[in-house]
C-alpha cells in the first residue's frame, strides 16, 4: 500500500472561483442598478433637492452658507467636485 495523500484538487482553487463568482455578480448588480438609476426620471425634492441646492451653489459661487448640522457639508462638496471635474453634463444625472 501506498502513503499518498488524497489530493483534491489545487490549493486555494475553490476560494480563487468563489472570488470570481461574488465579483461577477456584484458587477452585475452596479450595471443593473446604473441602468435603472439612468433610466427612471428623477424630480428632485426632499434632502435630494437640498442638497443638489447646496452643491450647484458651493460649485457656482463657492458658497456655503445654509449648511447646517441636518444637511453637513460633506456630499455637496463631493457634488460639487463632481460638477466642476465633468462641465456641459446635466447636474441633475450626476447627483443620482
Amino acid at each position: 500500500m501506498r502513503d499518498e495523500p488524497v489530493r483534491l484538487g489545487r490549493p486555494g482553487e475553490g476560494g480563487c472561483r468563489l472570488r470570481r463568482g461574488v465579483l461577477i455578480v456584484a458587477v452585475l448588480a452596479l450595471l443593473l442598478r446604473l441602468a435603472v438609476t439612468f433610466a427612471l426620471p428623477s424630480r428632485p425634492f426632499s434632502d435630494f433637492r437640498s442638497y443638489l441646492v447646496k452643491a450647484e451653489a458651493l460649485a457656482d459661487r463657492g458658497n456655503l452658507e445654509g449648511m447646517s448640522a441636518m444637511h453637513p457639508p460633506g456630499y455637496p462638496a463631493v457634488l460639487a467636485v463632481v460638477f466642476l471635474l465633468v462641465p456641459g453634463v446635466d447636474r441633475l444625472l450626476l447627483a443620482k
